[in-house]
């Protein structure tokens, strides 16, 4: 799955994005493009748990 992160998104914030999809999958795989704020994560958990948790940590705009 592909998911535009909050355009506030910073490299200071990828340990967030990646706390919080490991928080619901502790094998994912991700893969960060900061220029174009884009998350493309590899996961058996469901993209309504994922969207849920970076939407809880700030770093997902609730419109997605």
């Amino acid at each position: 799955m592909q998911l535009h992160l909050d355009s506030r998104i910073c490299s200071d914030c990828i340990f967030t994005v990646i706390k919080a999809i490991q928080s619901v999958d502790l094998n994912a795989r991700i893969t960060m493009d900061l220029p174009k704020q884009l998350a493309t994560i590899k996961s058996t958990a469901s993209a309504v748990k994922i969207t849920t948790a970076l939407c809880d940590a700030g770093v997902l705009s609730k419109d997605g």
